[in-house]
């Protein structure tokens, strides 16, 4: 489990830290909040089954 996490996982980190992507938005921010607004309905239950 240990190698395949250095072969798998590890690059990838690597590589995304050299593109500075932050997929997990992670990053410090200034605002007062980390709330992110959504738009448009709440759900979408239109076609549930």
């Amino acid at each position: 489990m240990g190698i395949i996490f250095f072969i798998v996982v590890t690059p990838i980190a690597l590589l995304m830290k050299l593109l500075r992507k932050d997929l997990l938005n992670l990053k410090f921010n200034k605002n007062k909040s980390y709330w992110i607004e959504k738009d448009g309905p709440k759900s979408k239950m239109k076609n549930q089954f």
